[in-house]
């Protein structure tokens, strides 16, 4: 189904549209992945750093811590006031506790005024800065509890066991992650130990990072909608994008169509008129003007180029057929009608299989065809051409008529036949002859010399039946010369042509080329007998298409010397042995195996009956043939 050009315009800004959103949506989801990938390439960097940070602000609050006990130890506090100095100088301690040697509390102090969250005696005694766990204020503030033990002149005294807040640690370290996301300690069995922020339900995406010296696993969350919020900002802005861009273009595109396609239609409707009354009646000065101006001027000049080209189709003097794909007849010129006197309504649909045979769509050439039409058959040569049109492919033969030359052709294979025979029959008689005479004067001889009536009798019988001889081999003598027939005017230019022609299946069936040039005059030729002529042109070169191999040349070249005719034709075979040459004119004397010997010497018999001469000679590869005839003017 065709669409009109308004439809296509149409489609194609449709197509247009579906290009824009693919591609949009294409680089959606390619920016989402570059979004979350960058993420998760940040989030774990900051992770890792925020642990550090953590951890070395630990190790920070714990050698400050050390610094300030041993400052404080100097000055002779005690525990408990060292213990409220220290809640009063770092901000993220607000109690403590101290503990002898043996892990018994000796003393504690906090600014919470809480209950105390250190327990009597402490759990573990090793002499080494440690974390015994958390707790949780009332607050809800997460501490951590740092056990340090105390040295006073390297001599150990106890332990200081101080609560840290790691809330206000985080606190200065949470600025800096990423926008909208929460950070939260895990301890070493998953539980949350604080938040940063409320964790919503929605997908999120994670980083994590160990803080390094404890069991802690920091945690960076982002709620995944955030992290790819500016691709969805991208499709929005290039979906707006491409609807206006679109939506313009539809805009242009409709101008066009009220600019373009009301002048098309106008001239639409013109070429159908033109079509009744070979005429565009629309004037106007624009493109549209000169376009139907310009569609006149052609059609007009296609009209007369069918013209011609139907002229020469129909002044053919050979047949014409135009066949389709399907082998079907679509048309014929008027010398294939007029020639086979066919009507073309009977021809036109007809397969072409049904009047020609043999029939093969792939033969560009078939030298011989049968041709039956009207109940009379015909002997046709067949040339095709293949022919690519817009409504389709077309094959066009050339048919010719080659009824009278086959008859022809016939009839010379007839009359060769019958010169064989006054060749044999002058052979005969000349064979005869001497036997004859020898018998016909001792039969005299007897008749007059003898004496004896019976012997005179029987010497008179056979004088009687030898003149019957005689006289028969004088009949066929009389026969062999009267059948050279009456010279004619022949053209040798054109009888050797048709000579080739008639050689030449033979030739193709052995792939031997028959090679042909002459540099005579077409306007002269020879008085001669035409039959005898083209015999011995058929004879000689036949004898050079047998001696040649397949692949080789014959060459056959027609010139004048001086008054006389010459043809030479020379082939690439073996050639014939020296001591042989001479006896090749002999009758029936012959190098092939099932010749008669019979060609050669009826050859040269009737060349120089002609007045003629035929030289042979072996070149340095294969024979030549020479043949002279003398030259008349006409």
């Amino acid at each position: 189904m065709r669409r009109s050009l308004k439809g296509r315009i149409l489609l194609l800004l449709t197509f247009v549209l579906a290009v824009q959103v693919v591609s949009y949506l294409n680089h959606f989801y390619l920016i989402k992945s570059e979004l979350v990938e960058r993420w998760y390439k940040n989030a774990n960097v900051l992770a890792n750093a925020i642990s550090d940070r953590l951890n070395y602000l630990l190790e920070e609050k714990i050698s400050e811590i050390n610094t300030l006990i041993a400052k404080y130890e100097r000055m002779g506090f005690s525990p408990d006031e060292i213990l409220w100095r220290l809640s009063g100088d770092i901000n993220s301690i607000t109690e403590g506790a101290f503990y002898d040697i043996t892990g018994k509390r000796v003393a504690f102090s906090s600014r919470l005024k809480t209950s105390s969250v250190f327990e009597d005696v402490l759990s573990s005694l090793l002499e080494k800065t440690e974390m015994l766990g958390y707790y949780t204020d009332s607050y809800g503030e997460l501490y951590v509890k740092v056990k340090i033990p105390d040295f006073q002149d390297n001599v150990f005294k106890g332990f200081y066991v101080v609560g840290i807040n790691l809330n206000t640690l985080l606190e200065d370290i949470y600025p800096l992650s990423l926008q909208n996301a929460n950070l939260y300690l895990l301890d070493g069995k998953g539980k949350v130990l604080l938040s940063m922020r409320q964790t919503g339900k929605e997908n999120s995406l994670k980083a994590s990072a160990r803080v390094k010296g404890t069991d802690w696993m920091l945690v960076l969350e982002e709620p995944y909608s955030a992290v790819i919020s500016p691709a969805y900002g991208f499709l929005f802005r290039s979906l707006m994008f491409g609807v206006m861009s679109t939506v313009g273009l539809g805009i242009v595109a409709f101008l066009i169509i009220l600019r373009i396609f009301k002048p098309l239609d106008r001239l639409k409707e013109n070429i159908i008129e033109w079509n009744k009354n070979r005429r565009i009646n629309l004037q106007s000065d624009d493109e549209i003007g000169l376009l139907s101006k310009t569609f006149e001027r052609l059609v007009d000049r296609l009209e007369r180029e069918k013209e011609v080209y139907m002229s020469i189709f129909n002044s053919s003097v050979d047949g014409m057929l135009l066949v389709d794909r399907e082998g079907r007849v679509r048309k014929a010129n008027k010398s294939f009608l007029e020639r086979y006197s066919v009507s073309e309504e009977s021809l036109v649909g007809r397969h072409i299989s049904e009047f020609i045979e043999p029939y093969s769509p792939e033969a560009l050439f078939l030298p011989e065809a049968l041709l039956t039409l009207g109940g009379k058959k015909y002997i046709i040569n067949m040339c095709a051409v293949q022919i690519n049109t817009e409504n389709g492919e077309f094959t066009l033969y050339q048919l010719r008529d080659i009824t009278e030359k086959k008859e022809l052709e016939l009839m010379i294979y007839r009359t060769s036949k019958l010169s064989v025979a006054g060749e044999i029959a002058c052979s005969i008689a000349h064979q005869l002859n001497n036997p004859l005479a020898s018998i016909l004067t001792h039969a005299e001889y007897i008749h007059n010399a003898s004496s004896d009536q019976r012997l005179k009798e029987k010497a008179q019988v056979i004088i009687k039946q030898a003149l019957k001889s005689a006289e028969t081999v004088r009949r066929l003598l009389d026969l062999a010369r009267a059948f050279d027939g009456k010279p004619q005017k022949v053209n040798p230019y054109n009888i050797t042509k048709e000579v080739i022609q008639l050689l030449s299946f033979k030739a193709k069936r052995k792939k031997v080329i028959l090679e042909f040039t002459s540099d005579t005059n077409p306007e002269l030729g020879i008085v001669c007998f035409s039959w005898k002529l083209e015999q011995v042109l058929v004879n000689v070169i036949e004898n050079a298409i047998d001696a040649s191999e397949q692949g080789q040349k014959v060459e056959i070249k027609l010139r004048r010397e001086g008054d006389s005719y010459v043809w030479i034709v020379r082939d690439y075979g073996k050639g014939i042995a020296d001591e042989d040459l001479s006896k090749v004119f002999e009758p029936f004397y012959t190098t092939k195996e099932d010749g008669t010997g019979l060609g050669l010497s009826l050859v040269k018999r009737f060349v120089e009956d002609m007045g003629g001469s035929i030289n042979l000679r072996n070149t340095e590869s294969g024979l030549e043939v020479k043949i002279s005839l003398p030259l008349q003017i006409f």
